[in-house]
Order: structure tokens, then sequence, then C-alpha cells
């Protein structure tokens, strides 16, 4: 077994604003976690002190179920991909990718194949004989990244280990990262602020906000079912559309009754204690219909056209949204359209807390 267990984790610097407060999670044997959020949530700091890399100042870590809170990064038996690389700069590439394993019980064959894998992997083979100040930045993560391939330990953290590779290297590299996980029996602790790296690759995903989880589940529970507004902005491209409504009799509108929608018998009900809330809608979710069947008119004020899909940006009451299409629409930039939305696929938020308001039948979960 190779589970990762945080209990109550805080970590605050210079004894200011707490960076982690209370974290606590269970990344399963053999499980591919996320931890995903934006610019300065906690996500790197936290998987540093998984590493031994910060120290534990409240909390407890165990790896297979010993407390390693106090080991040394050495002593935890992890191998780790950084943004900063840590690269050796007098060794080689490929010294840099074998760094450690000369010295276990690899055969000279064993540490053939895993330099081949680690290098097939990482489009390294025209650069095993240079040293890494001859390297770019995206090719020294990819040194890192290949130093990990090859260490072949149980538990791996990687942080935004793809972040300077070139969008079709990123690609390979996302479906290669996850193959060789499954393939390995590896357990992998991976951190990005790209919700699409982090909706593809995770068995599950912890969603961080300011040092708080947020919520964790699987990619589409997520998605689905978004426990709260900050999930529900952050998770999906493009994003959720958020609309400040007021429940009036049967119906939810918007303050210049330019958004008018009506509910069903369950929406009624469970709604029935809310007056003032946030509902979201996601951009698959709109449709364009009659002005007689339309939820909303509104000025296009920006089109994407991007093949398989059709992104029109549009205001309401001072509010930019965004519908997304499937296929080519031939609109323009100044058209007035009108939108339908797709009523039971509506999402509902307590509009004083943010949290979700759970509508009979509206969960969706992932088997």
């Amino acid at each position: 077994m190779y589970s990762i267990e945080l209990k109550n984790l805080s970590k605050s610097f210079d004894g200011q604003e707490n960076i982690l407060s209370d974290i606590s999670l269970n990344i399963l044997s053999e499980e591919f976690f996320v931890l995903v959020g934006p610019s300065g949530c906690g996500k790197s700091t936290l998987l540093r002190m998984i590493a031994g890399l910060e120290q534990v100042e409240q909390g407890s870590i165990y790896l297979q179920g010993e407390d390693v809170s106090q080991f040394s990064p050495q002593q935890r038996k992890i191998s780790m991909v950084f943004q900063n690389y840590a690269l050796f700069p007098h060794m080689t590439v490929r010294e840099n990718i074998l760094f450690g394993l000369d010295n276990k019980s690899v055969s000279s064959n064993q540490l053939d194949e895993r330099l081949k894998t680690a290098v097939e992997m990482t489009n390294l083979d025209n650069y095993l004989d240079r040293k890494p100040k001859q390297l770019s930045g995206g090719q020294r993560q990819r040194v890192a990244l290949a130093r990990a391939i090859a260490s072949r330990r149980a538990i791996c953290l990687m942080d935004e280990p793809l972040s300077n590779l070139d969008a079709e290297l990123r690609e390979k590299m996302r479906t290669q990262i996850k193959n060789l996980q499954r393939e390995l029996k590896m357990t992998i602790v991976y951190v990005t602020h790209d919700q699409t790296e982090a909706m593809t690759m995770g068995d599950r995903i912890a969603v961080l906000n300011k040092g708080i989880i947020q919520q964790v589940g699987k990619p589409l529970e997520l998605y689905n079912n978004p426990q709260n507004t900050f999930v529900a902005g952050f998770i999906g491209t493009p994003r959720m559309n958020l609309l400040n409504l007021t429940k009036i009799n049967n119906q939810i509108m918007s303050d210049g009754k330019t958004i008018v929608v009506d509910l069903d018998n369950k929406q009624l009900e469970s709604l029935e204690k809310h007056r003032k809330m946030t509902v979201g809608v996601r951009p698959e979710h709109f449709e364009i219909a009659s002005k007689e069947d339309s939820n909303l008119s509104a000025e296009i004020i920006n089109i994407e056209q991007l093949g398989d899909e059709t992104i029109l940006i549009f205001n309401v009451e001072g509010q930019q949204l965004l519908a997304k299409l499937d296929g080519q629409h031939l609109l323009n930039v100044g058209d007035q359209i009108n939108l339908k939305i797709k009523q039971n696929e509506l999402h509902f938020f307590d509009g004083l807390t943010d949290k979700r308001i759970v509508v009979g039948g509206n969960e969706v979960n992932e088997d």
C-alpha cells in the first residue's frame, strides 16, 4: 500500500495569515490525485510539505501508514518533479536522469531500460550528453520529469511538470504520464493551476482556494455537482456563467427582467425558502431559440469560431456571459440573438453562503 494521509495540516509564514488551513485528505494507493486551484491558493506549499521541503507546524503526514511529519525528504523515499527543476549543473542529462540509481540494486540492463523509457517519453534522445546550462527551461523540466520516471518510486509528487512545454508535447505527456502511472501502479500527487489537466488526468481532484479545500471528488462530480460558487466558476472551460437572480412566484429573473426562467415543481420545492440566489448556467446549456421560446435576448459583443464549436460572448445587464454552441454558426458581432436556457441543467447556490442548493433529481454523479 502506498497511500498518503494528511491530518489537519495548517501552515503560515512568519506567524502571518495561514497559507493552509486544517487540510485533511486521504490519497489512496495507486491513485492519480490532483491538487488544483488559482495562483497563491497553497497547493504547491502543500506538496512541498508532503515532500518534506516545508516544515510541518500543525497536523500530521502519513505515508504508507507511517507518521513522516518530521522525516527528511530522503527518508520519505518519494520522487519529486518541481518547477525549479533541481538538476545538478555539473552532470549530463543522462547522469541527472539516472542519479541515485547506481547505488541501488538496479542491474545495468534495468538502468538501460529505464533510461530508454524515460528518454523516449520526454523526447530527450538528442540531449543525453548535454548539461543543464545548454538546455531551455522546457528541456530542463523534461529532464526532471525523466528522472522521476526512471526512479520508479511508488509515490511521486509533481508540481506543474508540464508548464513549460509546448501545447503538442504537453498533450502527449499528459497521456504518457497517466499510462505510466497505471502501468507501474504509482501513487501520484499532481499540482496544477490548469483545470483541463486536472480533469483529464486525475482519478480524484481537490480544489483549493485561499488555503482551504473547497471540494474533493472525481472529475465529473466536480463538474456536475459543484458544492459552491468558487468550484462552479473554476471547473469547466469556458467557465460557468453565475447569475444573481431573484425568485418571484414560479420564476427566477434578473433585476431588469432581461432573464426570466420558469421553474419546475422540484425546483420550486427545493427553493421554497430562498429568494435571492446565484444561478449557474454552463455555456453549453444555452441554445438559440425563437423570441417566444427564449429566456433572454442580447447583443453579441464577440465571437470565437473554433470550427467544431462557436463561443458567443454577450452582455446582460452589465454582466458578460458566454454561450457555447455546437458546430459553426454564421453570426456577427452586433447581432441580436435569442437564447433559451436548458432549465433542467441549472445550478442553484445560496445568495449569502455561496453553497450549493440541492434540487431533487438534479444531482448527477460519476460512477
